[in-house]
């Protein structure tokens, strides 16, 4: 509601009343986190494509497993560079009569999200990306995997699904998180493997995320 003083004249022309409260906190970009929670039979099949692509000795990291816990989802987080969340719509149904018509929602539509990884030699946060990708269609063997691990709970590599659950954490300036959306279904449509540029750089992974639905995780 727009307030007026006495003389017709906008109320607030100033930030004062945005002073001394917190309420005004900025959201600042740089400050959230999106993860990525693989099941354990994501995560064995992740650890097996990485030991068969290998990487040199000379790097210091060869062998190296990137463990069964959080550790894989953990390199993806650090190396993230931009996140862009999903645009949330809903359809449209128009009821026509005579000579006008109403409009009602329809379905809810969810858009994809994009991201983009710093990419790191020893991290590997390429290979798991494209591990990930192999889920939902390996190029070697031409198949297509189904989408969620079965049966649940299993540890087995080949009965790894390409859906997960993904997490976008917003978090003030101190690291408090201050809001956290649940992207539900979440799997990798596409990703790329960087441009390589003789002037140098760092190098940037692209993706895309499609996911079922987002909803809001409560904070209580």
């Amino acid at each position: 509601m727009i307030r007026y003083t006495g003389s017709n004249k906008i109320k607030r022309l100033g930030t004062r009343h945005m002073a001394n409260t917190r309420a005004f906190e900025p959201q600042t970009t740089n400050n959230y986190d999106f993860q990525i929670t693989f099941d354990a039979a994501q995560k064995a099949y992740i650890n097996r494509y990485i030991n068969e692509v290998g990487l040199p000795a000379e790097t210091g990291h060869a062998g190296t497993p990137l463990g069964t816990g959080s550790e894989i989802s953990e390199r993806l987080s650090v190396s993230l560079r931009s996140f862009t969340a999903p645009e949330v719509s809903l359809g449209r149904i128009v009821v026509p009569f005579q000579n006008n018509g109403l409009k009602f929602a329809g379905k809810p539509e969810y858009g994809d999200a994009s991201v983009s990884f710093q990419s790191f030699i020893g991290a590997r946060s390429k290979q798991i990306l494209k591990a990930w990708f192999n889920l939902g269609y390996d190029s070697t063997t031409e198949e297509g995997g189904f989408a969620y691990t079965f049966p649940v709970g299993s540890n087995n590599a080949d009965n790894a699904g390409y859906k997960c659950e993904g997490y976008l954490l917003e978090t003030a300036r101190n690291g408090l998180v201050v809001a956290s959306w649940r992207l539900v279904g979440c799997w990798l449509m596409s990703f790329g493997l960087g441009t390589f540029d003789a002037e140098g750089g760092h190098q940037m992974i692209s993706g895309t995320l499609s996911c079922d639905s987002i909803e809001e995780v409560s904070l209580g």
